[in-house]
């Protein structure tokens, strides 16, 4: 029906590497004493199968390099950080490659990304991106869970805005959206989800050191752009997630919860252990204090969603809700979501 048609597409929740600037009408994202995951640095790394697609006589220089690996904090625009990062190719390490991808999908949700004008001599700008990424792809086996991670979401952001800029009828031109576009997206601006089973196949090798932010958003970064990737061995990462998570389902705070059943039911994968976990850890906490109204809407509709009934669950939820007093913190987003939810499972 329309009710349901409409909250299939249900927009996605903020996730933990965004910060966007507040304002005084905008709902302050949960302070959780978080790091930001540009700068944080892993203390191991790991050893992950390559794909097959790698080219095992291509040497690449990594982190045995005494040239400084390079930062982002100050680049205006995506040239410039693509520039920086070319130059600087053999001194990129996971934390700066990681840190790369990461400031350009930032800038991507600037003002200015879709009128980036590119210099008149930008030819070699397409080539260098693609070494940027053959050097993010072929380094993968020395990324930990928090830089991993964090690529991969920032990659699938960029890419989730660059479909928006083709489903706006956007015709290519001469500017960063395109040389961005050529590299990651088809002609008919769907994701190359070629390009990304890399990232999904490191991750599968590696799931068992990921905390619970990293699993969260691995899941939501590939339900960002609706790809489930899946492995010649027949099952497919979000399988291999939610067995993780399943396992790891106390260390999950409000928003990492919420956004792993966001991501589940948005690809619609109704992991039947998962979502029964990850409701009783809702049920298991002694209050939902750190449950803002994005988080409690997230998560009945992940669970209306996929078909997943969990009456206690539902009924702690609302109980949560009643103890606001009024519903002026609820956005007409989370209203009509969470009411749909309620209506949606009786």
């Amino acid at each position: 029906n329309n009710m349901n048609n409409y909250h299939s597409h249900y927009y996605p929740p903020q996730s933990r590497y965004e910060h966007p600037k507040r304002t005084s009408q905008e709902r302050h994202p949960l302070s959780s004493g978080q790091s930001s995951p540009a700068t944080t640095q892993n203390s191991y790394l790991c050893n992950l199968s390559h794909p097959r697609s790698w080219n095992s006589n291509i040497n690449i220089t990594t982190t045995q390099t005494t040239k400084p690996a390079p930062r982002f904090n100050n680049t205006r625009t995506i040239y410039e950080s693509i520039q920086i990062a070319h130059l600087n190719l053999a001194a990129l390490t996971p934390s700066a490659t990681a840190a790369f991808w990461n400031k350009v999908s930032k800038q991507m949700s600037g003002r200015n990304a879709s009128n980036s004008r590119l210099p008149r001599h930008h030819d070699e700008l397409g080539d260098h991106l693609n070494q940027i990424f053959e050097h993010t792809t072929h380094t993968l086996s020395l990324f930990g869970p928090k830089d991993l991670s964090q690529a991969i979401y920032s990659i699938a952001k960029i890419t989730d805005t660059l479909r928006k800029y083709g489903d706006g009828g956007r015709r290519r031109g001469h500017d960063i959206i395109d040389v961005l576009s050529r590299l990651l997206m088809n002609r008919d601006m769907t994701p190359k989800k070629e390009l990304l089973l890399s990232f999904a196949i490191a991750s599968r090798d590696t799931l068992h050191h990921f905390d619970a932010r990293c699993l969260s958003n691995i899941a939501y970064a590939y339900a960002l752009i609706k790809y489930v990737p899946e492995f010649d061995d027949g099952s497919n990462l979000f399988d291999h997630v939610a067995t993780q998570a399943a396992q790891r389902s106390a260390g999950f705070n409000a928003q990492e919860l919420s956004n792993m059943m966001w991501a589940y039911a948005t690809v619609g994968k109704p992991h039947a252990i998962l979502f029964e976990v990850m409701g009783d850890q809702v049920i298991a906490y002694e209050h939902l204090g750190e449950f803002n109204p994005q988080n409690l809407a997230n998560t009945v509709w992940a669970y209306a969603k996929a078909g997943i009934s969990h009456p206690k669950l539902f009924e702690k939820v609302a109980n949560r809700i009643v103890s606001f007093g009024n519903l002026a913190r609820f956005n007409s987003q989370d209203l009509s979501n969470t009411a749909w939810a309620y209506a949606k499972v009786g």
